[in-house]
């Protein structure tokens, strides 16, 4: 690596020139998060949601619904009636608010004459009497009661549609913000949900955290640098290195028009915890050989040559674990794969998770860059004299006794350490097959995260939150208003309605009856099915007739009635229970109704985005298996011998096994993002095993006996492997800082993963190369140079 020496002045000119084209494009970087960005986008039910959507727009999608308590004992006084109905009316007039249903102005029809249909009000607000007047009628319809006004009779409730098109711009967040100002300028208590309210709501914690997560982190760092070298230089120098790497990365997105989402804004806390346990490694070493009396260029030189390479290493390990998460579903990847005769075993693209490896792959190797780069060519331009008070731990008696004592341990106690740590993989892995897998809708956020105990309030006392969608087609020339087409799906619906968890039922068969029931003038025995055809397309006709009926039927039946849908409301169980809820659906299908009249597909926002959080998960063991092979081909390169990949892989699946125990025995779910932790945390804990394997292929390169060179190599590379892994447990520790969940368990998940590791690292690594590592001189690459070379 001289050329890190021989090239400085042009190496800071590029990084300096990047970091200026980047930094720049930094001003563009916006903050958003999609849930139907995680949809795969070539799996099949994911595209026949998308033509679902077409033909009928998913109105939950774009629904905010608002809820307001009322002072009182209940919502039947006046004067909180007529505050209500100002504030909702106000709201709705709104811009980019489509169309509302305002609880204070809520009606049912009434038909009125030969065929005029019209609104009859449940609230006449002129008085207190006509409130009164109005809470028995109220009280025995469930048209209202548990969807307009909570069972308790303490909230009422609106619903605000925005417009499709501004879904996914910034002015939603302005609407919200809109809506919450006026209400808590009226000191009203309210309870707001809704996807449009909660993707605002996400988007203001994640621009809160993206600020939070890098200032926390630079401010451990500091404290961590201080305390190792006490030195203004060596506090300064690293730390302002490793957030250029967050500028570039930051700045890359920034450019490409990449937002910060949930998974995005984790990369920053990594890459900086990462490139600073490198800077680390060669800040240790440099001032070992400064001690030794090398001047600043010589003992740069050493460093890199002995250390350099090592922390490449590291970087190409990091770097995997992110990029195999883009490298286990892209959709580049399967001609090429299919075009070798392979079986393609990946699944499809999911841009998040692409984006998530492919930018995080970006910062680990930018991050080393720019360290490999500024670090040696500015540290050797620091007067010698400058460092040589820096505190480096070297001849520290209580470190070489610490670290001899765990090698005579590890080494002594052969038969003991192994059967400790067999004892722990088998307890690990029956642990890891009680993990659950029963995922939630907001399984990332806890259950004291305001959003999701408004979406509890919502469940409990109003509808469920869980949108649940199957469409309809008729068969063999019939239409979905044929009487004994309606009849079969009158079967599926009555069905549904007997869990309780099920309401607010739109299809063909509920506009049928209700039609029917004005028809016949709000009699209640004719909320059903017509007894012929005849009527049946008597009411369709008046039904379409009948005020602006239109748009609602395009919202439940196409034109030529071939095709409909049951929508309705459940409560959020969990993707498991979901799960079987839908098989036990289907087998009362396959049993009970005649599919020779119709064909069915189970659909909606709630049911893709369960299966695509599952199929997410499964597939991304596929990146723990890339993991294992890239990582296991790079020791196979580095050390030229298969006994010491295994000995390198071996202890490293202890850390991940361990922390799958412990999720098994807390009861917490495996989710897509703690199944991230597995892939990313292998390459970083992977780390300090490959500096001590290095460390010991260059003793023993040298011709040192096996026995000391694993001495020296606990000596030497002990401490840092020790600091470095302080480091990744105060970077990492700031996510537990995030008010999304599973931020948190990515958080601390990962510091036990570190801590597991560098306990395998120092007690298991010694143990195995001690007794099963090759003692001859191991082949070197072509690449490396020993230090008697420089």
């Amino acid at each position: 690596m001289k050329w890190i020496i021989n090239y400085k002045r042009q190496l800071l000119v590029i990084t300096i020139l990047v970091t200026l084209f980047l930094g720049y494009g930094m001003r563009n970087l916006v903050i958003d998060f999609n849930f139907e960005s995680f949809y795969p986008k070539g799996l099949p039910e994911a595209v026949f949601y998308k033509k679902f959507q077409e033909t009928f727009t998913e109105d939950q999608n774009y629904m905010i619904s608002l809820a307001l308590k009322s002072p009182e004992k209940d919502v039947f006084d006046v004067n909180f009636l007529k505050k209500a109905d100002s504030l909702f009316t106000i709201i709705s007039q709104y811009d980019h608010v489509d169309s509302f249903i305002i609880g204070t102005q809520f009606g049912y029809p009434k038909r009125s004459g030969m065929g005029s249909v019209k609104q009859v009000p449940y609230f006449n607000l002129d008085s207190q009497e006509e409130v009164d007047a109005a809470r028995e009628k109220i009280e025995k319809d469930t048209a209202i009661t548990g969807t307009i006004i909570t069972k308790d009779q303490k909230y009422i409730c609106s619903h605000y549609l925005v417009e499709p098109e501004f879904y996914d711009s910034k002015a939603k967040d302005t609407l919200v913000a809109k809506m919450d100002a006026i209400l808590e300028s009226n000191n009203i208590e309210y309870i707001a949900t809704g996807v449009p309210y909660i993707r605002s709501e996400y988007s203001r914690k994640l621009r809160f955290e993206a600020f939070l997560f890098p200032m926390l982190c630079s401010v451990m760092i500091a404290i961590f640098l201080i305390i190792t070298f006490r030195n203004f230089y060596l506090v300064v120098i690293p730390l302002v290195t490793v957030l250029l790497g967050g500028v570039w990365t930051y700045g890359l997105m920034a450019t490409i028009g990449q937002p910060i989402n949930l998974l995005t804004n984790l990369i920053i806390p990594v890459i900086l915890v990462v490139g600073i346990s490198d800077i680390v490694h060669i800040t240790t070493k440099y001032l070992h050989e400064l001690k030794a009396g090398l001047l600043p260029d010589k003992a740069m030189r050493v460093t890199l040559e002995e250390i350099g390479f090592a922390t490449f290493l590291t970087c190409i390990t990091t770097a995997t674990g992110f990029a195999s998460l883009s490298l286990s579903d892209p959709e580049f990847m399967k001609p090429l794969i299919q075009s070798l005769g392979i079986k393609y075993i990946f699944g499809e693209d999911i841009p998040p998770i692409r984006n998530f490896g492919i930018y995080g792959c970006f910062g680990v190797v930018s991050t080393y860059f720019i360290s490999i780069t500024l670090i040696p060519n500015i540290l050797t331009l620091i007067p010698k004299e400058k460092l040589m008070s820096a505190r480096s731990f070297e001849g520290s008696k209580k470190w070489d006794s610490v670290l001899l004592w765990i090698l005579k341990t590890s080494t002594g106690n052969k038969g003991k350490v192994i059967a400790v740590f067999l004892a722990i993989i088998l307890f690990c892995v029956y642990w890891t097959f009680q993990i659950p897998t029963n995922m939630h809708m907001l399984e990332e956020l806890t259950h004291k995260d305001p959003v999701r105990k408004s979406l509890t309030f919502f469940e409990k006392n109003l509808f469920g939150v869980r949108p649940f969608e199957m469409e309809v087609r008729a068969k063999g020339g019939k239409t979905l208003m044929d009487r004994e087409v309606l009849l079969e799906v009158e079967k599926i619906q009555r069905y549904l309605q007997k869990d309780t968890t099920f309401n607010l039922f739109i299809s063909p068969v509920t506009f049928i009856k209700s039609a029917n029931y004005v028809y016949h003038f709000n009699r209640p025995k004719y909320f059903a099915i017509p007894d012929s055809q005849e009527t049946i397309d008597e009411i369709y006709a008046f039904a379409e007739a009948s005020g602006d009926n239109t748009d609602f039927l395009r919202h439940i039946l196409t034109e030529d009635n071939k095709k409909g849908r049951i929508s309705a409301r459940t409560a959020d169980e969990g993707s498991d229970t979901h799960r079987e809820k839908e098989e036990k659906l289907k087998e009362f299908i396959r049993q009970n109704c005649n599919l020779n009249l119709f064909e069915y597909q189970i659909t909606g926002h709630g049911h893709l985005t369960e299966n695509s959080l599952n199929y997410l998960r499964d597939n991304l063991m596929n990146g723990l298996i890339i993991d294992f092979i890239v990582i296991g081909l790079v020791m196979g390169l580095v050390f030229r011998s298969f006994r010491m990949v295994i000995l390198g892989l071996l202890p490293n699946m202890i850390p991940l096994l361990a922390t799958s125990a412990v999720m098994g025995m807390a009861g917490i779910t495996l989710t897509a993002s703690t199944s991230i932790i597995f892939v990313v945390i292998f390459g970083i804990a992977v780390d300090d095993t490959l500096h001590f394997m290095a460390h010991y292929k260059l003793e023993i390169d040298k011709g040192v006996p096996k026995k000391d060179a694993i001495r020296i190599t606990m000596l030497e590379t002990g401490k840092a492997m020790i600091l470095t892994s302080v480091i990744l447990l105060s970077g990492y520790s700031i996510l537990l800082t995030s008010t999304f969940g599973s931020t948190v368990w990515i958080g601390l998940f990962s510091l036990m993963t570190i801590v597991f590791a560098i306990l395998t690292d120092l007690f298991l690594s010694p143990l195995l190369i001690y007794y099963f590592g090759p003692e001859e001189k191991i082949q070197k690459p072509e690449m490396e140079k020993s230090h008697t070379e420089v």
